[in-house]
């Protein structure tokens, strides 16, 4: 079996639309992503106030 006949069966089976898990996968991406950015700018800021900040 396909990866994308696994994924329409397994929807199916829990009645949710192919085209809405795949939607919902994408935009897990661009927040996780959105995530690791932001983390990544509260480090630097962290790392400025050498460990202050938010303390």
């Amino acid at each position: 079996m396909r990866e994308h006949d696994t994924t329409e069966l397994v929807c199916s089976a829990l009645g949710v639309g192919v085209s809405s898990y795949y939607e919902r996968r994408k935009r897990r991406v661009l927040i996780e992503a959105k995530r690791r950015i932001l983390r990544a700018k509260v480090k630097r800021l962290f790392d400025k106030s050498r460990g202050s900040a938010g303390t």
